[in-house]
């Protein structure tokens, strides 16, 4: 894989699987990364920008007032197939962060709907508690009121 707009940074490139686990690393060495012997899937990449060069991403320091290094993540899948080469160009920066990252391996989805639930109604029916039906909880069907004979003043 061959990176732009990283010249002169430290990088660390992993491929990942599809649970978000390192299967490989390696450092760009003049813009490139190569992963060779991989076994045919689908693989993910994230680049980390290693800054003090340790090898390893590296969290913020609030006391230091220093930020975490920066992280980025191919936003495409990566076929490999047995004895096929893989070549392709990045530029980590194109793309804003929050969408970078792959659906495939997000740990926390998006609710698609949202259902609302009114759970007193639900714990009055495992009990076996008569209730008035949702409709008339929701206010979809009007209730007539009757007058109560007994509060009204004598004449």
């Amino acid at each position: 894989m061959s990176l732009e707009g990283m010249k002169g940074k430290n990088c660390l490139v992993q491929l990942l699987n599809e649970s978000d686990k390192p299967v490989r690393e390696t450092i760009a060495k003049d813009d490139k990364a190569t992963f060779y012997y991989i076994k045919p899937g689908t693989y993910y990449m994230r680049l980390i920008v290693d800054d003090n060069d340790n090898g390893k991403w590296d969290g913020g320091d609030y006391a230091t007032q220093r930020e975490p290094e920066a992280v980025y993540y191919y936003p495409k899948s990566i076929e490999c197939k047995a004895k096929r080469d893989v070549q392709g160009t990045w530029n980590p920066r194109l793309l804003p962060l929050y969408q970078q990252k792959p659906g495939a391996i997000t740990k926390q989805k998006a609710d698609t709907q949202r259902k609302a639930r009114s759970r007193n109604l639900e714990r009055a029916r495992s009990l076996g508690i008569d209730l008035p039906s949702e409709d008339i909880l929701q206010g979809k069907v009007k209730i007539k009121k009757v007058k109560d004979k007994r509060s009204e003043p004598k004449k």
